[in-house]
């Protein structure tokens, strides 16, 4: 996510793009920012958009719905094939893959990596852009100020769904092995951006 006037941003990684990806990600990223943009443009991912109904305007799923009302800020979606209109998001896509990613991290999975990322974007505040008088964490406090605030509840960047068990669930596009033993009619999944798992009951043996 880039706050596009200051050049300021938050990177995060993840094995896949789904509606929890984008749930962990906004979360994450207005946590670092320390509140919410009140209006935030968004390429045409199917995550977010169920339908294309003019140059703008678009009919939204149901968890960037659930997003944004929790948040309450307001969308904007580039028009199709206009990269020209996301160049900033481009730009720092390449900034952080020259300065993040190059030499390759060594991490031992996504969660450190995640951590090495946010410690580089924090780090990052410290600089001072051409032409501008102030640190980026300088500039951040300006912007905060006009940030919506963020709400008293955490948003819960996870779904949570009932499922039927066999030896080998679904929950969303990941696979879970279950021990036959543990297999019950009904089980509960849960997945976020990076992560997901099952809960069972037990069968108990007399």
């Amino acid at each position: 996510m880039v706050l596009p006037t200051r050049m300021l941003f938050f990177v995060m990684a993840f094995a896949r793009e789904c509606t929890e990806s984008y749930w962990e990600g906004h979360a994450r990223a207005f946590e670092s920012f320390g509140g919410v943009p009140t209006r935030i443009s968004y390429d045409n991912s199917k995550v977010m958009v169920a339908k294309i109904v003019g140059a703008h305007e678009r009919k939204l799923t149901d968890g960037f719905l659930k997003l944004q009302s929790h948040y309450l800020f307001r969308e904007h979606f580039c028009r199709v094939a206009r990269p020209n209109e996301k160049g900033v998001v481009e730009g720092v896509v390449k900034f952080t893959r020259l300065n993040f990613f190059v030499p390759v991290p060594r991490v031992r999975d996504m969660e450190e990596l995640n951590g090495y990322l946010a410690e580089m974007c924090r780090g990052d505040l410290k600089r001072r852009l051409r032409g501008k008088t102030g640190s980026k964490a300088e500039m951040l406090k300006e912007d905060q100020a006009a940030f919506l605030a963020l709400p008293a509840a955490a948003f819960d960047a996870c779904r949570k769904q009932p499922t039927r068990a066999n030896s080998c669930p679904w929950s969303g596009s990941m696979i879970m092995t279950t021990p036959y033993r543990l297999l019950m009619p009904t089980t509960r999944s849960s997945s976020k951006g990076t992560w997901t798992e099952s809960f069972y009951a037990a069968r108990r043996r007399w």
